[in-house]
């Protein structure tokens, strides 16, 4: 796992204005607002809720053998936790920053002998640390939680896939002592069976395909797009249930404030940093995308737990798959990042270069307080099922594209759909 040297300092400044990359108002992790007690509870409860539930390792005993060749793709997976600027201008050691990001890489076995999941998780807000970890755990094993589920999932993985994420938002909301008003996490999940994956999401965290379109030159094709709020059928969605989507004002008032009222001059269309979804009324919950899990303020003003699902069919060509967290997409394009694993010989090597690639972006930008966690998946579509029944290739994508590929790129729509 690549991680920065402990004596690594990040070279970026304050600013003024607050929360300017947060997905939430409110400040993650382990919240300074909140005492050790509490803290140690929400932590607890966690952990009982999940001890009380069938994990997914159990489950996955229970495996479905269709007498068929089993699944191989091989995953490297690299997560760094964030840095708080504030925290190290103080000097403050014993405020460390927590990593909200959680990921899942079951690539082999996973609901059957032809079956994989890969997913990651960014949490945000005082607790989102929790909130990331809980649906990790929960979000798989509901997608594999009996022989009823499993083939549901096989015969039609949207319908599952849209009941699990239903049910683990259900869970959240439900759990009693802890919290989730104003934390929650982004969530993708690819659940790949033969040649199908199909590909479920909230939030703005990705995947991205790497496709050989040519000899030497890597295509970046988008399963998911970022769920912003101020995308047109997300935005009448919010304000349909008296949401308010708006950025925050340029500048602060007289009292210091880049809220001001309402209607002030500067806030909305005309004001600063990402656009985030408000109470008609308030400046709270903040959120800066339009579907999430938790979060229960956002969700009583049209942020939505139902996730956006796309379905692609592996073809030959098709070389590797990136999930990841907005760590790596805050600096760094679907495009760039293909670039960086198609350079590389093996999927752990890709997960930490383009880790380290992300980390440095942050350091090199220079202009906010804090660098984001980074997580990444990279997984290699090793012995897929050709489209052709004739070729039966079973290959290495990263062995094919080390002959003579130089990992140039053709320029692609972030956001273009999988033909």
């Amino acid at each position: 796992m690549f991680c920065p040297t402990a004596d690594a300092e990040p070279s970026v400044l304050l600013k003024k204005r607050p929360f300017e990359h947060s997905r939430s108002s409110m400040p993650g992790g382990a919240s300074p607002l909140k005492t050790a007690t509490r803290r140690d509870m929400e932590e607890r409860i966690i952990e009982m809720e999940l001890a009380r539930k069938p994990g997914t390792e159990k489950l996955m005993w229970e495996v479905d053998n269709e007498g068929m060749p089993p699944l191989d793709i091989a995953v490297g997976c690299v997560t760094i936790s964030g840095r708080s600027v504030i925290g190290a201008a103080k000097g403050d050691a014993n405020e460390p920053c927590v990593n909200q990001d959680a990921y899942c890489a079951l690539p082999n076995g996973f609901a059957s002998s032809r079956g994989g999941f890969l997913g990651v998780f960014d949490g945000h807000g005082p607790v989102g640390h929790l909130v990331s970890r809980y649906v990790k755990e929960r979000l798989p094993a509901r997608l594999i939680a009996d022989k009823h589920s499993r083939a549901t999932l096989m015969e039609n993985p949207r319908r599952a896939l849209e009941a699990a994420f239903r049910g683990v938002d259900v869970e959240l909301n439900s759990m009693d002592g802890l919290d989730v008003e104003y934390s929650g996490t982004t969530a993708v999940a690819l659940h790949i069976y033969g040649r199908l994956i199909t590909c479920a999401w909230v939030g703005d965290s990705r995947a991205v395909l790497g496709r050989e379109v040519q000899k030497g030159r890597i295509e970046a094709l988008a399963l998911t797009c970022d769920h912003k709020p101020e995308l047109p059928a997300e935005r009448r969605r919010i304000e349909a249930m008296d949401g308010r989507v708006a950025r925050l004002m340029a500048t602060p008032n007289a009292e210091g404030s880049f809220r001001g009222g309402v209607n002030s001059a500067g806030v909305g269309e005309f004001g600063e940093g990402p656009f985030r979804v408000w109470m008609k009324n308030l400046w709270v919950p903040g959120l800066s995308m339009s579907r999430s899990l938790g979060d229960s303020i956002a969700h009583r003003v049209g942020v939505t737990p139902e996730p956006e699902i796309r379905t692609h069919e592996i073809v030959e060509h098709d070389r590797f798959v990136i999930v990841a967290t907005d760590g790596i997409w805050e600096f760094v394009s679907n495009e760039e990042a293909v670039a960086v694993v198609a350079a590389c010989d093996s999927p752990e090597e890709a997960a930490t270069a383009l880790a380290k690639e992300a980390f440095e972006r942050w350091k090199a930008m220079g202009s906010d307080e804090v660098i984001d966690d980074i997580t990444v998946l990279v997984a290699a579509l090793t012995n897929i099922e050709s489209r052709s029944a004739t070729s039966g290739s079973q290959r290495s994508s990263f062995e094919r594209l080390s002959q003579g590929s130089n990992g140039s790129l053709e320029s692609v729509d972030e956001n273009r759909e999988i033909p």
